[in-house]
């Protein structure tokens, strides 16, 4: 009688068990290829807000830059024609007369998006779009880190930190991928800026779409810098 019992007892265990659900294999991983991939005679405009307090002044410098790619070079280098089209700069609540604007210069750039040289005593402010724009080369996985190794041919700057491919998906009309960048600048004639960056690439050219920028820094007369930026693409209508 015992033995009877304790086979049924089994026989209703059993399709308790048979219903437990199978394992599941974890979704693939997702892996994107980046990189900057440049075409002779793309053109493109963006507006520029950078906002910077430091010694208890605050200053501002607002205005656009048109860039075109004169010429494809070996190595996934190009020559990019790049013009500041307006410029305005406010100390306080007073708005700077407005200088002459720099003249168009020509910028070698090279396969992760950044130029082959920097002179940030031209421009310190505006030095800092040309350097926004770096983008890892090379496939990465959704979530996975990368370093940041950037240094100007005449070494006169470098660009160290690390970065990760938060997310890829569609900003406005085109397809992203989301980076986020720990970062920091240094240069022979100023003191290191550390820099946060959030940037929005085109997942197939690595082209800029937007840029979201935070930067510290101690400048022996001023004392702590802080400020804040955002380079965008001009949408067309």
């Amino acid at each position: 009688m015992k033995t009877a019992v304790l086979a049924l007892a089994l026989a209703g265990i059993a399709p308790i068990a048979s219903d437990a659900p199978e394992r599941q294999d974890a979704p693939p991983k997702v892996r994107v290829t980046l990189g900057r991939v440049y075409t002779e005679g793309e053109s493109q405009a963006y507006t520029f807000e950078f906002k910077i307090s430091a010694g208890g002044m605050a200053f501002s410098e607002t205005g656009a830059y048109n860039f075109k790619i004169t010429e494809i070079l070996e190595g996934g280098h190009a020559n990019l024609e790049w013009a500041v089209t307006e410029k305005k700069v406010t100390f306080g609540a007073e708005t700077m007369p407005t200088d002459e604007l720099p003249e168009p210069k020509t910028i070698r750039f090279q396969e992760n998006g950044m130029p082959l040289e920097l002179n940030p005593e031209e421009d310190e402010i505006l030095s800092l779009a040309l350097i926004s724009g770096f983008v890892p080369k090379g496939e990465f996985e959704l979530g996975g880190e990368f370093q940041v190794k950037w240094e100007a041919k005449d070494g006169e700057a470098k660009l160290d930190g690390e970065g990760t491919l938060v997310a890829t998906g569609r900003l406005y009309e085109e397809h992203v991928a989301k980076l986020q960048m720990s970062l920091t600048l240094k240069d022979k004639e100023n003191p290191p800026v550390d820099l946060e960056l959030t940037s929005y690439v085109n997942s197939k050219t690595g082209k800029v779409v937007k840029v979201e920028g935070k930067m510290t820094a101690e400048d022996p007369d001023a004392g702590e810098v802080e400020g804040s930026f955002t380079i965008a693409k001009v949408r067309q209508k």
